[in-house]
């Protein structure tokens, strides 16, 4: 399993994972739903303090912050689609067909 697939599913960082991992501490995103339904994720921000204010500023107070070891928007998003999927026990190779966007119908 490479690093990225174990660390999309898993949420654990390895020590030298280059893709956007922080090793120097935690960003925190946003995910919140807009007025229309639509599910939004924001970030990265320093610090959950800021990471509250947007999420209220953006998402009108229905949001949840949400601490990743990631300093890039899309190794957040893949990370959190891989843990929903995950909890649908859903098998490991049709988690990242759906993380990937290559799996229709799974």
């Amino acid at each position: 399993m490479g690093k990225l697939k174990s660390y999309i599913l898993t949420g654990q960082v390895p020590t030298d994972i280059e893709h956007n991992v922080s090793a120097h501490g935690t960003y925190y995103y946003v995910k919140g739903r807009l007025p229309n339904g639509q599910e939004t994720l924001y970030g990265p921000e320093s610090d959950p303090h800021s990471a509250d204010a947007l999420g209220f500023q953006r998402c009108d107070g229905n949001y949840e912050v949400i601490p990743l070891k990631t300093s890039s928007l899309a190794v957040a998003t893949q990370m959190l689609k891989g843990k929903r999927f995950k909890n649908k026990n859903i098998p490991n190779e049709k988690v990242m067909q759906r993380v990937r966007h290559k799996g229709r119908g799974i």
